[in-house]
């Protein structure tokens, strides 16, 4: 198998490696740890929200910017 995995069925998707895949599961609970501490701020009295949803917004876009650098799919 190549290092990006061998093509899928479903089309502009291929079959992730152990290794591709053992980093989307590190991505993924560093997207969780983050929703974590999201969800303890959003309970203080003195945070700013806007600014909380700004952050939690570039953690999402920045976790699916890691899934794709890893995954590489073949689509926009």
């Amino acid at each position: 198998m190549s290092a990006e995995g061998t093509k899928s069925e479903t089309p502009g998707h291929f079959e992730l490696t152990e290794e591709q895949l053992g980093q989307v599961r590190v991505v993924r609970q560093l997207g969780k740890a983050c929703e974590h501490a999201m969800l303890l701020l959003e309970s203080s009295e003195n945070i700013d929200m806007r600014w909380l949803n700004i952050a939690r917004t570039q953690m999402q876009q920045g976790t699916m910017a890691m899934v794709r650098a890893i995954t590489k799919p073949a689509f926009f």
